[in-house]
């Protein structure tokens, strides 16, 4: 009769965690696995993209948004070995993008949206910042600017899943003109000499284009400089 004793070793226990995460940003691989009976643990991970590795903890950049099947095979000196998988989800960033058009002082900016998401999340803000020290949320939201000036407009765009991107435009405001003339009173027949006082707030290189007059008695003009007006009636 011959007998031998038989020795079953405890085996490691693979584990691990990994966070979903918006793509351009580093996987880390958080490694939890506990020995068995051996102490000598090496580690082998599939990264879901056809990478492997043989580190303990993994950090790793994805080159593209995607799930990626992950694997982690722990063994050690005894021969034995557990295995553990999870997806990992890895999001698409939005691509944040708008057009606005300059526009005049206190008129309201024609804003377009034009952000797009690749891996169908939706949206769950856009933020914007206006350079006049406001902000506001909304797909296209409202705004008017007080003044002339070049401001620079911000747009946040945030995903339902935290991923971010960031797109700016900077746009000019014009100042608006004050309209105001003068005239003599003249008596009939001879010409009123009307003087266009119009003015514009020239901080930012606005100029006056041309001035629109309109005499009253069916006749008008573009003309900037002094005007002299001969009516053909008497009145006022």
């Amino acid at each position: 009769t011959l007998s031998q004793d038989a020795v079953i070793y405890q085996n490691p226990r693979a584990n691990y965690t990994v966070d979903d995460i918006c793509e351009n940003a580093s996987s880390r691989f958080v490694n939890i696995s506990e020995p068995g009976d051996g102490q000598n643990l090496t580690f082998d991970w599939d990264l879901g993209d056809n990478t492997t590795v043989d580190v303990a903890a993994p950090s790793y950049l994805y080159a593209t948004y995607g799930t990626y099947n992950t694997s982690l095979i722990v063994s050690d000196e005894n021969g034995c070995t557990d295995q553990l998988s999870l997806a990992h989800q890895v999001f698409a960033k939005p691509a944040a993008d708008f057009r606005a058009d300059d526009a005049c002082a206190l008129s309201k900016i024609l804003l377009t949206n034009e952000t797009q998401i690749a891996d169908g999340q939706s949206f769950r803000a856009f933020n914007w910042s206006w350079g006049d020290g406001e902000t506001a949320r909304g797909d296209i939201p409202d705004k008017a600017y007080d003044g002339p000036g070049f401001y620079d407009i911000q747009l946040i765009a945030e995903t339902e899943n935290g991923c971010l991107d960031t797109a700016s435009q900077n746009i000019q405001i014009f100042a608006n003109p004050v309209a105001a003339f003068d005239f003599i009173d003249a008596c009939f027949p001879d010409s009123i000499t009307f003087l266009n006082l119009s003015s514009i707030d020239n901080t930012f290189g606005d100029m006056l284009d041309q001035s629109l007059w309109n005499f009253g008695d069916g006749t008008r003009t573009t003309n900037l400089d002094l005007i002299s007006k001969a009516y053909i009636t008497p009145g006022t």
